[in-house]
């Protein structure tokens, strides 16, 4: 009985470290959106918003962009050659309130965007500190 456990608890050991077999593994090619298909996109964009008012200092901003989006490393091929940079339009919606401070206002945004040819879209949450002078 003694031997027996002593036997079994070797083999679990033994199991528990295997590592791939000396063949390899075998290469399943994936299809898709994953994080190791990452790059960098940079927007040089011009940007319109209109203040519709929703209450005193609590404001809607509706926003429309375009402009010019630049990938690094290129994210698709065009006759057989890295797509680098594209065009692109957005839009998005945004909540700003004025501050009892003067000309100091906090707010929040959302924007999609696709550069076009490529067809890439892209989406912002981001926060808006506003000083006017």
């Amino acid at each position: 009985m003694r031997r027996l456990l002593l036997t079994s608890a070797l083999l679990s050991c033994a199991t528990s470290m295997a590592g791939p077999p000396p063949e390899g593994v075998a290469l399943h090619v994936r299809r898709g959106f994953f994080t190791e298909d990452s790059f960098t996109m940079a927007f040089f964009n011009l940007s319109a918003a209109y203040l519709v008012s929703l209450a005193e200092r609590f404001y809607l901003t509706p926003r429309v962009t375009a402009g010019y989006s630049k990938f690094d490393p290129p994210p698709a091929f065009s006759n057989s050659k890295g797509v680098t940079s594209a065009a692109n339009v957005g839009g998005g919606i945004g909540v700003e309130y004025a501050t009892q401070m003067d000309h100091f206002s906090i707010g929040l945004d959302a924007l999609a965007r696709v550069a076009l040819g490529p067809n890439i879209t892209s989406f912002a949450i981001f926060p808006r500190i506003k000083y006017t002078f």
